[in-house]
């Protein structure tokens, strides 16, 4: 078996774990035994189990990236049209993104540092393709902007904070989603010289 085919074994345990509900609790060790491998083997692989989420959460991000590159290969879609499809992948993490387990271990943990790690993960993957539809859109002369990749970091990250139900305390600052999403999409399309309407897909949350 080849490094990349064990490293993925052990992957495949953490994830089914997670998906029985049983990855808060469970060890290195129990994680070895569901992988069918030694504990020392992980250890070859991984330094912890949080190294081991960080991993099953990189990986679950890789068809999304995947996914979003084609779509920006698309020589009929527009930057809008771009944006529209890369802010739903974001709004439907369980679906477009990673697997539902993943959601629920997050959930489950309650965790600051882990949500914060999630965050990252999100950003990481996506500035680089938003950052390339903004540059679209300056080319299409749809758009201005005047630091395409600084601005692509401040929206997403206003985006997924703004969709993170972790960070609300209540039912009632839940509520306010749309109304913040409706308030940024009005910031950007002023700042940004769009149409009034522009984003409103940003807001229309189903």
């Amino acid at each position: 078996m080849s490094k990349a085919d064990k490293k993925n074994q052990i992957l495949d345990a953490m994830q089914a774990l997670m998906s029985e509900n049983l990855a808060t609790d469970a060890s290195v060790s129990d994680i070895a035994q569901r992988a069918g491998i030694g504990k020392g083997s992980i250890y070859y692989y991984f330094e912890s189990k949080d190294e081991i989420l960080n991993a099953v959460l990189e990986r679950s991000y890789s068809q999304a990236i995947t996914e979003s590159i084609k779509v920006m290969e698309e020589k009929d879609l527009d930057a809008i049209s771009k944006f529209q499809i890369l802010f739903q992948m974001c709004v439907q993490p369980d679906e477009m993104l990673h697997q539902k387990e993943m959601l629920h271990y997050l959930h489950v943990q309650d965790s600051i540092l882990l949500h914060q790690k999630f965050l990252a993960i999100t950003m990481r993957a996506f500035t680089p393709i938003l950052t390339d539809i903004i540059k679209q859109g300056i080319e299409e002369k749809t758009l201005s902007c005047e630091y395409p990749h600084q601005t692509a970091e401040i929206i997403l990250s206003m985006i997924v904070f703004s969709l993170d139900r972790n960070f609300f305390s209540s039912s009632a600052d839940e509520s306010e989603i749309p109304t913040k999403l409706k308030a940024l999409s009005i910031l950007l399309e002023r700042s940004m010289g769009l149409e009034a309407g522009s984003l409103e897909f940003l807001y229309q949350i189903p």
